[in-house]
């Protein structure tokens, strides 16, 4: 591009040319630029005016003026001009000593590296190098380094001290993360509970239960398999002997852009569904409420409750740990220490559970 016009008196040459110049004095170029360069001769003859650059090359020439663009691996370049004058009325020609004059030709080189990928979720810093007089990034903003999370072309524009630019731009893509959820498929679906982030059935009535991942790259489970399903024992959680027990599974996967993901899900194994014949509901919270925590894995059973007189003081269709009786009847009001007696229908098509149970205060 042409620049300010620059002088300098060679012998009977006046020699302008096209520069970045801040003062008078300066002869800075910038690599890849235009320059206008001219001369103006003294005498009153005709001239011709014969033209050599190093480092740069001609874009055209018009006799007293050429236009000069340098190259981007010069350093220093060099403009020499001579002067051949006929003398009038005359076949005789003089010629000129060349002149010489030396450029300065700065580079400015802004690196951004190559095109980047990452997972959703993070964020990666740019930066073009350090040492300029300015950064100009694609949304505007003027630091010296960039932190992009999202995907799209990041280009940034530098300019050194010498006023020479240069640009660079990547292309950032932001994969997204593998949407992991544990599914769970079994072969007794009427003897299992499953929930969003859970599966629960009793001891010795389920063989196993299997958790799926889903389809990725690769997997590790926090038992150690790396494949996609594992199954799921109920020795591996609990025994039928015990009551509740419950265990934690998770799975990180991992999908082919190394983006990864984890889901879990808790196994919970019940003993055989064993009904206290007592409880004491005194408000100390040990062991104020009739718990039967199996009975979760019957979601359509009935419990009913009646006093000696055959009166239902108690009724629940499901019976999870928010559903447990605490004494009172259908009122809500204390119940006397007594032996009371239930009916439990487990809903799954067995013979109804009868038995009785004491309230102690």
């Amino acid at each position: 591009m042409k620049r300010l016009l620059h002088i300098i008196f060679l012998l009977g040459l006046t020699i302008f040319f096209a520069a970045p110049a801040v003062s008078q004095t300066d002869s800075v170029v910038c690599t890849g630029d235009e320059a206008v360069y001219a001369v103006n001769s003294t005498y009153s003859y005709n001239s011709i005016f014969q033209w050599e650059v190093e480092g740069g090359s001609f874009i055209d020439s018009l006799g007293s003026e050429v236009r000069v663009r340098w190259h981007e691996d010069t350093d220093e370049g060099v403009i020499s001009v001579k002067e051949i004058s006929a003398i009038t009325g005359s076949d005789t020609y003089c010629e000129g000593e060349t002149q010489r004059y030396v450029v300065d030709v700065r580079s400015t080189f802004a690196d951004l590296g190559m095109d980047q990928e990452i997972c959703e979720g993070s964020s990666i810093e740019f930066s073009p190098g350090t040492g300029y007089e300015s950064y100009m990034w694609q949304d505007s903003s003027q630091q010296s380094y960039y932190t992009a999370d999202s995907s799209g072309l990041i280009w940034v524009q530098v300019t050194d001290q010498y006023g020479c630019q240069d640009r660079d731009s990547v292309e950032l893509t932001v994969h997204d993360n593998p949407d992991v959820d544990i599914q769970v498929s079994t072969m007794y679906p009427d003897k299992v509970q499953i929930t969003d982030d859970s599966v629960s059935f009793a001891a010795g009535e389920v063989e196993y239960v299997t958790l799926d991942a889903g389809m990725w790259s690769s997997y590790e489970w926090n038992t150690g398999e790396m494949m996609s399903t594992i199954d799921v024992e109920d020795s591996d959680v609990g025994t039928a002997e015990a009551g509740k027990q419950s265990r934690n599974y998770w799975v990180s996967v991992t999908n082919e852009f190394g983006c990864s993901a984890r889901d879990s899900i808790t196994v919970s194994v019940y003993g055989k569904l064993r009904i206290p014949n007592a409880f004491t509901p005194g408000g100390d919270q040990v062991n104020d409420k009739w718990k039967i925590p199996a009975l979760s894995l019957y979601p359509n059973c009935v419990v009913q409750v009646f006093d000696r007189h055959g009166e239902m003081v108690f009724r629940s269709n499901g019976y999870e740990s928010g559903d447990y009786w605490d004494g009172t009847d259908r009122n809500g009001h204390k119940l006397p220490m007594d032996s009371y007696y239930y009916i439990i229908k487990l809903g799954n098509g067995e013979k109804p559970i009868y038995g009785s149970v004491t309230i102690i205060r």
